[in-house]
């Protein structure tokens, strides 16, 4: 059984064919190309969503701990050192012969 593709085809028929085919294809790789773009731009949207999720997550935890630090400082008071036998100024002894 032959199929109307296998037989041969006037050059023009094939010419039309072969512009059609070409037409479609570019109407393919535009559609694919269309479908790449979209699909960065959504990743390019998620990738700048987590981004800004983890600089919050950052900022949240660097607030956090920079508060719990100033506590401690605020609970911490420096105290002052006795005055200790070596700390204390010494009285000079005047030479006795």
């Amino acid at each position: 059984m032959h199929l109307m593709s296998d037989f041969p085809k006037s050059e023009r028929y094939q010419a039309s064919i072969d512009e059609r085919k070409l037409v479609a294809d570019r109407s393919v790789a535009k559609a694919r190309a269309a479908e790449m773009k979209l699909r960065r731009e959504r990743d390019a949207k998620l990738a700048l969503t987590e981004h800004e999720m983890n600089r919050l997550a950052t900022l949240a935890k660097t607030q956090r701990l920079r508060a719990e630090r100033l506590a401690r400082a605020a609970d911490v008071q420096p105290k002052k050192p006795a005055a200790s036998a070596k700390s204390a100024p010494r009285a000079r002894r005047s030479k006795q012969a």
